[in-house]
């Protein structure tokens, strides 16, 4: 006994989640799924229970949870491959939970840990000030992106001109 009643317990916990989920019985899923978090902090099984209970989340609609937990996957497990993903997911979810604060900060740390996902994540964050009618820093984005070194000139023109159009769209000379 001992240590193999610990073992046995941290297996049955995790299939009773996923016995749990099938069944669609998400509330007692997530409170198994949470548990087996708090109690097995060592364990080989907890990276894929951080995604398990934050797309159990994700089914019942509690998206600040479900970003909460796809956070922390990405931020616990950087090297794994679903990290980027999660990470995005979760500046999704945050905005979608009305945490736009949130969802700038995870959304803006995705431009500087995950250079591949940065075309995604400008899109993200660009519809986010959008959005929220945030024309100060949508304008001070593409004041940022214009003056980045290297860019073509074309694109710089791009950037001056959506500038310009934000600008005349907070003064209301542009509805």
């Amino acid at each position: 006994y001992g240590r193999d009643d610990e073992s046995l317990y941290e297996k049955a916990l995790f299939n009773a989640s996923v016995d749990y989920t099938k069944a669609h019985e998400y509330l007692r899923a997530v409170e198994t799924q949470e548990k087996f978090l708090r109690r097995f902090k060592n364990s080989p099984l907890r990276e894929n229970m951080f995604l398990q209970v934050a797309k159990t989340y994700e089914i019942m609609a509690n998206f600040e949870k479900a970003a909460t937990y796809y956070e922390l996957f990405s931020t616990s497990y950087p090297g794994n491959p679903q990290s980027k993903n999660a990470l995005r997911l979760a500046g999704l979810y945050y905005w979608g939970s009305g945490n736009s604060h949130k969802a700038e900060m995870v959304m803006t740390g995705i431009l500087n840990t995950h250079p591949s996902e940065k075309k995604a994540a400008e899109r993200d964050l660009l519809d986010l000030y959008e959005t929220a009618g945030s024309f100060e820093k949508e304008i001070a984005y593409h004041i940022r992106a214009r003056a980045e070194r290297g860019i073509t000139i074309s694109d710089y023109l791009a950037y001056s001109l959506k500038i310009a159009e934000l600008s005349a769209r907070q003064s209301g000379k542009i509805p």
